[in-house]
């Protein structure tokens, strides 16, 4: 006579078979959220570039965002004084900046000294492009160039 209970062994196999399952998901999930960290981290360059250009208009100051590859950060300046640092999240890393000396300026128009582009990488190897145009500044996000 059974009181409805689980056995020991029951509770096993269903433990094993979540396991099991786990195993086989668990790659396909890291994959995954590799990529969401790499497109959310080239959508909020890409707010942030859009952030310094407005900051720009507003002050009616040149403003700076530097690409500084070997410690994954942007760092955004005016008037010679630090304004903000954005950080990479971890995994992601500048892979190649085409702007001269890894910079480009916000004119007090909104206009940038130069277009280019901010390469991201995560540790897969997937790239993002962070572009902005010469002239009205666009800023975009491309899976290529």
């Amino acid at each position: 006579m059974r009181n409805g209970g689980y056995t020991l062994i029951e509770i096993i196999i269903v433990l094993m078979l979540v396991a099991i399952l786990a195993a086989i998901v668990w790659p396909a999930l890291q994959v995954s959220l590799e990529r969401f960290t790499l497109e959310e981290a080239s959508w909020r360059l890409a707010r942030e570039i859009r952030q310094v250009q407005q900051q720009a208009v507003a002050k009616e100051e040149p403003f700076r965002i530097e690409f500084q590859r070997p410690f994954r950060r942007c760092v955004i300046s005016h008037s010679g004084k630090t304004w903000d640092v954005f950080n990479l999240p971890a995994g992601i890393e500048i892979d190649d900046v085409s702007f001269t000396y890894s910079e480009v300026i916000f004119h007090p128009t909104g206009a940038p000294s130069m277009g280019g582009t901010v390469t991201l990488v995560n540790d897969r190897g997937e790239k993002r492009y962070v572009m902005v145009t010469v002239g009205a500044g666009r800023v975009r996000v491309a899976k290529e160039l």
